[in-house]
């Protein structure tokens, strides 16, 4: 891979992304980690890391009106597999009243970050923001 190349993969999943909801309020701030493409057979492209097409599905919830009341307007919404919890914020964002946002437990510390970095989502919107630890699969 080229200097170029490798630089800019970096800057795309080693930085803190801007996800822009709505003019006017504040943007989502979320941190991502550079993947690591071997390891895990339960993740190998390691999608928890990233914001991969999430930040598509947050966009939308922002633009379709009719899609966001019926999803998140002054509901109680559970995230499964969050990875980086851009959805789940961005339905905290745009007026949920409490959001649960779960992952595996080596995914969970980048989840709680990006909680923390967005905690005016509680204060301005009131909104319940929680973390919590679910392995697909298991029976417990």
């Amino acid at each position: 891979m080229a200097a170029e190349e490798a630089l800019a993969f970096r800057e795309r999943f080693g930085t803190v992304r801007r996800v822009e909801l709505v003019a006017g309020h504040p943007a989502l701030e979320v941190e991502q980690e550079i993947p690591v493409l071997e390891g895990d057979p339960r993740d190998p492209l390691s999608t928890g890391c990233t914001i991969w097409e999430g930040e598509r599905l947050a966009k939308l919830l922002a633009e379709d009106s009719e899609l966001r009341s019926r999803v998140v307007d002054g509901r109680r919404v559970l995230e499964l597999g969050s990875g980086t919890g851009v959805c789940g914020l961005a339905a905290a964002a745009l007026g949920a009243s409490q959001v649960v946002m779960t992952d595996l437990p080596d995914r969970l510390p980048l989840l709680r970050r990006n909680v923390r970095r967005n905690n005016w989502l509680s204060t301005m919107n009131s909104c319940v923001v929680d973390v919590a630890e679910l392995a697909w699969g298991c029976p417990t």
